[in-house]
């Protein structure tokens, strides 16, 4: 009985620890993307549920950014599959990043990642876990 709780004790505790894993190991990943260093920014906030109940469309937005610099480019990345991105944006002189939405599919539960390259060529990044559902029923889904 001992084995089968140590058991059960280890598996919960990967399932918390991988996610962490995975958004540390998030700047090095998308950072060969841009063939730069990417610096993690509490200033650039990102508004997508927590929970998503359908994974083929999630919304994604930015909901605030604190920086001085301008953002010239913005790209939204899912870090189980790092090498491809979900989204990306260009923006012009004098546009605001705050409010920009679209929606990306998600097959399973993640971390989403954006990376905002600066007017001063610098990029920033933030991530926020997402957990996908299967039906909206707030089952497990499918955890990567």
């Amino acid at each position: 009985m001992n084995t089968r709780i140590r058991r059960t004790a280890l598996g919960l505790l990967g399932l918390f620890l991988v996610p962490l894993v995975a958004q540390a190991a998030a700047p090095a990943a998308v950072a060969r993307h841009f063939q730069q260093p990417v610096e993690d920014s509490p200033a650039l906030i990102l508004d997508i549920p927590d929970i998503a109940e359908e994974g083929s469309v999630v919304p994604l937005a930015v909901k605030r950014w604190e920086g001085r610099a301008a953002i010239r480019e913005i790209t939204f990345f899912n870090i189980a599959r790092p090498e491809r991105p979900l989204a990306s944006f260009r923006l012009g002189k004098g546009a605001r990043i705050e409010g920009l939405k679209t929606r990306v599919k998600l097959p399973a539960s993640t971390t989403v990642y954006a990376v905002a390259r600066l007017a001063n060529g610098k990029l920033i990044g933030t991530g926020k876990p997402v957990k996908v559902t299967i039906g909206g029923c707030g089952g497990p889904g499918k955890v990567e």
